[in-house]
């Protein structure tokens, strides 16, 4: 979700992230009007808990008369209640308004006279004055659109003593702040999200997860051979997972880890800002809904 606008319209939002299939409609999860909401007490267990939305309804691109969704992978909701949705498959951005009507379709722009396409986008951001920037994914490129949906330019290939010789640009998601500078989080990085400043030249990394380390195998390789542990897993930091921006400019990040730091709220030096200060470190499920064993 896109913490722009989730004061304003976080209803739509979270309803559209549950409603966006790919064209087939589905059956409720519950045909009773029961939920199977829970949340977790001071000694990790799951308990029931109010649901925090209902699904009312389901959009597709088959109602919205354009052919159905392939694969979306991304969206953003605008201060003014606009419905952007990032088609992957078919490579197109859909526009809708406040009641979920279709505004327009963009899938392609002009690059120098030429028509050029998307391919495989993953990411999707809107700023506040409507320019559109895209994960141009198999394209290995970010594409920045204004308001109009004209080219404003495109941020490819970095280059930087900070990158592998053999370092090929695949960015996956991606957020503005208010100073124009990108964040992107790429395939492939380990070492924190890609920053870009305003020309679209690439600027430094910020926020990488800590290494996670197994001590029996630290030890292990403090006895073994060279040979030996050059065929041993290196320890890398885990790869971000998704991400967001706020209004003050502080980015939201998740990860695959399982530690004790899979969400962070990161400062422009990087740094975790995070309160942890629930019961629980915020960080998703503790047991899948399979293991639930909830009274009712």
């Amino acid at each position: 979700m896109r913490k722009s606008t989730w004061n304003k319209c976080g209803w739509i939002t979270m309803g559209m992230a549950c409603l966006l299939f790919l064209g087939t409609e589905a059956a409720p999860a519950n045909a009773d009007g029961s939920s199977d909401a829970y949340q977790y007490s001071y000694w990790a267990e799951a308990v029931p808990a109010p649901a925090a939305y209902e699904a009312t309804g389901m959009i597709t691109g088959t109602k919205l008369k354009i052919g159905a969704f392939k694969e979306p992978s991304d969206m953003h909701v605008t201060a003014d209640e606009h419905v952007f949705v990032l088609d992957s498959g078919n490579g197109r951005i859909v526009e809708m308004d406040r009641e979920l009507k279709l505004i327009r379709e963009i899938d392609s722009f002009e690059r120098d006279g030429k028509k050029e396409q998307f391919k495989n986008p993953q990411g999707l951001y809107v700023t506040n004055n409507g320019h559109i920037l895209i994960a141009d994914s198999d394209n290995h490129r970010v594409v920045h659109l204004d308001e109009q949906g004209q080219l404003v330019k495109i941020v490819e290939q970095p280059q930087s003593d900070l990158l592998k010789p053999d370092f090929q640009f695949k960015p996956l998601r991606i957020v503005m702040d208010k100073g124009e500078r990108i964040y992107v989080m790429a395939e492939g990085v380990f070492d924190g999200f890609m920053e870009f400043n305003v020309d679209g030249t690439f600027s430094s990394f910020i926020g990488a997860n800590r290494v996670q380390v197994d001590p029996v195998e630290y030890l292990w390789k403090r006895f073994a051979t060279r040979q030996q542990r050059s065929q041993m897993v290196m320890f890398t930091p885990t790869e971000f997972t998704n991400l967001d921006i706020d209004e003050e400019g502080f980015i939201y990040a998740t990860s695959g880890d399982r530690g004790k730091e899979p969400i962070k709220k990161l400062n422009a030096q990087g740094t975790d800002i995070l309160r942890r200060e629930g019961y629980q470190p915020p960080q998703g499920t503790w047991c899948t809904a399979m293991s639930l064993d909830l009274p009712g």
